[in-house]
Parts: C-alpha cells; sequence; structure tokens
C-alpha cells in the first residue's frame, strides 16, 4: 500500500476509535496528576483558586463516564477457531473455543494483517479462572503490534504510514478492549489476545 492509497473504511474508523482511546487515556493521566497535585498543595496550605481541585475532580468523572465506542450489539459469540481460519485461510492449532467479540471489527483486522500462524486455546484451558479463551497470532508487523500493545499519538501516526498490514494489526487492541479483554506481546511480531468466554466454555 502506497503512502497516499486511503484505507478501507472500516479501518479508518478504527484508527479513529484507537486515537480516541488514546487521547482519553492520556487526558485522564494528567488530569489524575493534577488532581493529586492540587490536593498536595492545599494540604500544604498553599492558597489555590477555591473550585480549582472540584472542577479536576469533575472533569474527571466526565471522562470516566464516557460509554464505549462500540455498541454492546456488535459483541458476538462465535467459534473463535473456526472465526479465524475464515478470514485467514490459516490452519489455526487448537480446538474450537468460542468466544465474544467484534466479530466484524476481528475479521477485517485478520483479513488486513495477514498473520503467518494462528493457534487457539479454550477458556477451560487458557484462563479458567477469569473465563478468558486466548488468540496468539504470529507474523504480524512489528511496529503494529508495537502500537496495539502501548499505542501513542505518535507511534499512531508512525503506524499509519507504514501501511495496511501495520494499521489492522493496531486495529487488534479494538478487538481486545472491545471483547472486555486484554492483549499483549509475547515476542516479535507476535500478539496474544484474551477474549471473553462464553459461560458454558468458562
Amino acid at each position: 500500500m502506497g503512502a497516499t492509497e486511503p484505507l478501507p473504511v472500516v479501518l479508518r474508523l478504527l484508527l479513529g476509535e484507537l486515537r480516541t482511546q488514546t487521547l482519553l487515556h492520556d487526558l485522564r493521566g494528567s488530569l489524575g496528576t493534577a488532581l493529586g497535585w492540587s490536593e498536595l498543595a492545599a494540604a500544604s496550605g498553599v492558597g489555590l483558586s477555591p473550585g480549582l481541585t472540584e472542577a479536576l475532580r469533575v472533569m474527571q468523572e466526565h471522562l470516566s463516564a464516557l460509554p464505549p465506542w462500540w455498541r454492546e450489539e456488535e459483541l458476538q459469540t462465535l467459534d473463535l477457531s473456526a472465526f479465524v481460519a475464515d478470514h485467514t485461510g490459516l490452519s489455526v492449532r487448537g480446538g474450537p473455543a468460542f468466544a465474544i467479540f467484534r466479530s466484524e471489527v476481528l475479521g477485517a483486522c485478520l483479513s488486513w494483517a495477514k498473520p503467518t500462524e494462528a493457534r487457539v486455546v479454550p477458556a477451560a484451558d487458557a484462563d479458567p479462572e477469569r473465563g478468558l479463551a486466548t488468540l496468539q497470532l504470529s507474523g504480524l508487523p512489528t511496529l503494529g503490534v508495537n502500537v496495539a500493545c502501548y499505542p501513542t499519538l505518535e507511534n499512531i501516526e508512525q503506524g499509519e504510514r507504514a501501511g495496511l498490514r501495520t494499521v489492522a494489526t493496531m486495529a487488534l487492541r479494538c478487538v481486545a478492549r472491545g471483547g472486555v479483554g486484554s492483549l499483549r506481546s509475547p515476542g516479535s511480531g507476535e500478539l496474544t489476545l484474551k477474549l471473553r468466554a462464553r459461560g458454558n466454555d468458562s
């Protein structure tokens, strides 16, 4: 993909979602720091504007109360192994494992990120206590993996310039967050996503 070639619509939307999530995370952190300093100053007897601490607290509460960027209706309970095989053409290691995730988002990310290997572990084997199924992907762009795990506004911009596979890999973070799960990188070009499983599989 050339630098000026437009991204598919779904990836452009996910890129905007990723930027917004990252910006909100940064704002919450900055507000928390400012609130801590204002409370410390007040406890030390330093004169502050009467409403400053309360205003910071209200802003922090409003940011924390913002609804997610995905709708509950987007979530589906599907066999993760079969789904990954359908969207990548890979022979997925591991048996059937049902999980709850944003199927349109994961399908788009898998189709364009093009992992070279995939393994699925059902919740009963991967994380029975928390009921999380595991999806392990290999052969992904390193920059995309780094952004997915540790996004900043700067590296998101770098990832967008790197091309389609990198952007699709970055957007896997939206799958994990939307599936009430998590993600990490066990090695270069590798991502492990943990996704909530359906009740009778956990």
